[in-house]
């Protein structure tokens, strides 16, 4: 009788996570959040991508701009985003030749770091990159 309860409990338990894994969850994934609330994006570019010289803070002020217009999407940022503080050390100037590159290809043109003020055009991506 106890090895029947037993092994009755432990299917059950299996059943319930198995189902739980295989079930979508309900609604769209939370922003991503820290102790005091949503991070707002140019946080999250700025700390995230280890900016640090004044030319950096400005492309990623540019890039949050484009985003607050709806000129850039946010899922294409926070795709690249996350594709590059995952592999580099210095994500930064992945995350702008990625950006370039998938924003490209979308029919979006986004200045590059150097052009991120002025009226040049945009830096062109290395040559051998690869975009995620």
């Amino acid at each position: 009788m106890q090895k029947r309860r037993t092994l009755l409990l432990g299917l059950l338990g299996m059943a319930a996570t198995l189902l739980g894994a295989l079930l979508p969850a309900r609604g769209a994934a939370p922003p991503p959040s820290g102790a005091n609330g949503p991070i707002d994006l140019r946080d999250m570019l700025t700390k995230g991508l280890k900016a640090r010289r004044p030319v950096e803070f400005r492309y990623l002020n540019v890039v949050a701009d484009m985003v607050d217009t709806g000129d850039l999407p946010v899922s294409l940022v926070h795709g690249t985003f996350f594709w590059a503080r995952q592999r580099y050390d210095r994500p930064l100037q992945y995350f702008q030749q990625a950006l370039h590159v998938r924003a490209k290809r979308i029919g979006i043109e986004v200045p590059g770091m150097d052009s991120a003020l002025s009226t040049t055009r945009p830096t062109p991506p290395t040559p051998g990159f690869t975009v995620p």
